[in-house]
């Protein structure tokens, strides 16, 4: 709803609800630039940015789960090291060796922040 004149394949999938299932594959074939592997995650990590600024998200709770996460399931290999770095970071911050939690608490969030135009508007879900 943003875009000034978005493709029309998103008006398809934007009433398509009372659809077969189907019809909204075929309307998600017609979008435009196709879906890449990565894109749930970065959906994902967008998405744990905006709870994170709402404060409605336990960062280092977040950040130990996303670097599990990341250990068994596809996450993209920037994604992934840095998961693993911040949670090094936090291990050393939280048992008083190096750093602060709070400190990596706050990369964790600045990191975040790179995905948050890929986060999912589900706030018409809700209403």
């Amino acid at each position: 709803m943003s875009e000034p004149s978005p493709p029309f394949a998103f008006f398809d999938l934007s009433i398509c609800e009372s659809q077969p299932l189907s019809a909204a594959l075929g309307f998600l074939t017609e979008v435009p630039d196709p879906l890449t592997p990565d894109l749930p995650v970065y959906m994902l990590l967008g998405h744990c940015y905006r709870l994170a600024q709402s404060g409605t998200l336990a960062l280092t709770d977040t950040l130990v789960r996303l670097h599990r996460m990341a250990r068994s399931e596809y996450f993209p290999e920037p994604v992934d090291s840095t998961l693993r770095n911040l949670d090094e970071d936090f291990y050393l911050a939280h048992n008083e060796i190096h750093g602060t939690v709070a400190g990596v608490g706050q990369k964790f969030t600045d990191y975040l922040s790179r995905f948050e135009p890929y986060a999912p508007d589900i706030s018409t879900r809700n209403a």
